[in-house]
């Protein structure tokens, strides 16, 4: 049985961080996600204090306090079949 890389458990957000034109997702498996902003035009819009409020949806999503829009995790790791998340 195959031990090595990501195939066991599931994938989760553990938190978000911004730099210049880019979105930061740090997973609970130690990766880390770069992802362009121009991306997702609502977090985009988001000043940078406002990016900083979000809420972490048990780890499969975020929302925004100043935004109606819920980013689950496959909107980041570009999946179309979610049926293991």
């Amino acid at each position: 049985m195959k031990t090595t890389g990501f195939l066991n458990g599931n994938p989760k957000i553990e938190k978000m961080k911004f730099s210049k034109g880019q979105i930061q997702i740090v997973m609970n498996d130690r990766r880390v996600i770069f992802c362009p902003l121009d991306s997702f035009p609502g977090i985009k819009k988001l000043s940078l204090k406002e990016r900083k409020k979000y809420s972490n949806l048990a780890g499969f999503g975020i929302m925004f306090e100043n935004s109606d829009e819920v980013y689950h995790l496959s909107d980041f790791l570009g999946l179309h079949n979610t049926q293991g998340l």
